[in-house]
């Protein structure tokens, strides 16, 4: 009978109102007929009743262990098979069952075994009346107290059930990390939003859009209608009637409610407009509204925070790649070297098993592999002829500067370009500099970018040397390793040569 805690869905045709459901308990056959025929015609809030009998109190325990069905209200003899049966049986449904929502009005034959007064102070019951003084327009005016009372106890349940609901959606979706996860996430939890009336799902998940508009840019999340969500910088890619919602909102700075579309608008302390329209099943109540405005208010705020947290990496990102591209401009290379080395490294980080956060970080950190050239002159570094012994000593240099400049800043993705930086010229066999590691000595990304600079530089010019052709280069690949390189990136390198290959095409010189 905890049926008001279960949490799953009941989808209903609003044109059938469901019955009131009583059941009669009683040991007299004749109160069972009497009663149904006295309330044959009654209704409340336009809904009728509709009549179950057991005629013990141990029937009725067998009963309402196995039942589904959700009782507003028990009609409860007191005297049955034994003189307190009724009361028993009270307490068993209040205490065992753990039914504190349907009403219970009890009836008896023998009023002065259990006074009243005792009986209500004792028992959380609404009325105890005498089976003789309940006529028609008695057992009428009881069960609209009665009826009444059920309907507000369970209506503030279901709310107090939808509102923890929305609350663990919110704290699902706030605890994303990127748009995608948060994209999916919400798609998740709107899926499973239920509203006050009886719990029913009141959202269509393939009919969401979020849109956030700063003075610079828009950005749009739409729903695909596949199950996830996809980001665009065009609003049109909304459908008319939503879209025309969400502009109306975002001109008039407020929510708009036009069935079935609900759009709550918000300007943030950072002066950002964001809307996020959801679609609705159904028509909606005042208090489903309030849950959806407390819901999308929560979930609008995780949505701007994810988009700053995404500029600000973006930021960040290209700032590296300019750092690293501005360092290869003085060696006379171009800016796609080190976006280059950047996506072979990430590719050979994901063919080894690493993490799409691990990836990322191998993206953005390998560019600044040469950083420490900033500390070489520009006659070393643009030499085109060999480098004499002295020469050779201080380009062999750059290495540690990189490191020293780039560690102990706090920064994850500096931190990592610094090992990057200090291992990138180790050899597997160790005859590399600056340190002379050998084979795991290496840091695994500093293997990693050593194989990605050399295969970049080979085949681009250098003020030293032509380009080489890409088969050329690959056969060179093949042949330093496990002298040079790690032997088992340097297979997955060979192994995967059309994916690299495919990273020239995209980022030619």
């Amino acid at each position: 009978m905890e049926w008001l805690k279960d949490e799953k869905s009941v989808e209903k045709d609003l044109s059938q109102e469901e019955p009131w459901i009583v059941l009669i308990i009683d040991d007299d056959d004749q109160i069972h007929e009497v009663t149904k025929l006295a309330l044959s015609s009654f209704t409340f809030e336009d809904k009728p009743l509709k009549f179950f009998s057991v005629f013990s109190a141990q029937e009725a325990r067998d009963f309402l262990l196995n039942s589904t069905e959700h009782f507003s209200v028990f009609l409860l003899d007191v005297v049955m098979e034994e003189d307190d049966a009724g009361l028993k049986l009270a307490k068993y449904i209040r205490e065992d069952l753990k039914n504190h929502y349907t009403r219970i009005i009890l009836r008896t034959g023998q009023p002065g075994f259990a006074p009243e007064y005792s009986v209500i102070k004792d028992y959380d019951i609404d009325a105890y009346k005498n089976k003789t003084e309940l006529k028609r327009a008695d057992l009428e005016s009881v069960f609209y107290t009665s009826l009444r009372s059920y309907r507000d106890i369970s209506f503030l349940q279901l709310q107090r059930k939808c509102i923890e609901q929305v609350v663990a959606s919110i704290t699902h979706i706030n605890s994303t990390t990127d748009l995608p996860d948060f994209a999916s996430a919400l798609l998740n939890q709107i899926g499973h939003l239920t509203g006050i009336e009886e719990g029913r799902l009141i959202l269509e998940p393939s009919e969401t859009f979020a849109v956030s508009r700063s003075e610079f840019k828009t950005r749009v999340l739409a729903s695909s209608g596949k199950g996830h969500m996809v980001e665009r910088n065009e609003i049109g890619v909304i459908d008319s009637e939503a879209r025309a919602l969400i502009d109306e909102s975002l001109n008039s700075h407020c929510d708009v409610y036009a069935h079935p579309y609900f759009v709550h608008y918000m300007q943030t302390q950072r002066n950002n407009e964001i809307v996020l329209a959801l679609k609705s099943r159904y028509r909606l109540s005042e208090a489903d509204e309030e849950l959806l405005i407390l819901f999308s208010s929560n979930v609008i705020l995780t949505y701007e925070n994810l988009i700053l947290s995404e500029e600000i990496s973006e930021s960040q990102n290209l700032i590296v790649r300019l750092l690293g591209g501005a360092v290869e401009s003085r060696s006379l290379e171009t800016g796609s070297h080190v976006r280059r080395v950047g996506e072979l490294a990430a590719l050979l980080t994901s063919l080894s098993g690493g993490t799409l956060g691990e990836i990322e970080m191998m993206r953005v950190s390998a560019p600044l592999h040469d950083v420490g050239k900033i500390s070489i002159p520009d006659f070393i570094l643009n030499k085109p002829e060999k480098l004499n012994d002295k020469e050779w000593s201080i380009i062999k240099t750059h290495s540690l500067n990189g490191f020293n400049l780039l560690k102990d800043t706090g920064n994850i993705i500096l931190d990592k370009a610094a090992i990057i930086a200090l291992d990138h010229h180790e050899r597997w066999d160790g005859t590399g500099y600056p340190s002379g590691k050998k084979g795991l000595e290496i840091s695994l990304d500093g293997r990693i970018v050593a194989i990605a600079d050399v295969l970049d530089a080979l085949v681009s010019r250098r003020c030293y040397k032509s380009a080489w052709s890409y088969d050329q280069t690959m056969i060179y690949m093949k042949k330093m390793k496990g002298s040079q390189f790690d032997p088992e990136l340097t297979d997955l390198l060979l192994e995967n040569s059309k994916e690299v290959y495919d990273i020239y095409l995209k980022y030619p010189d």
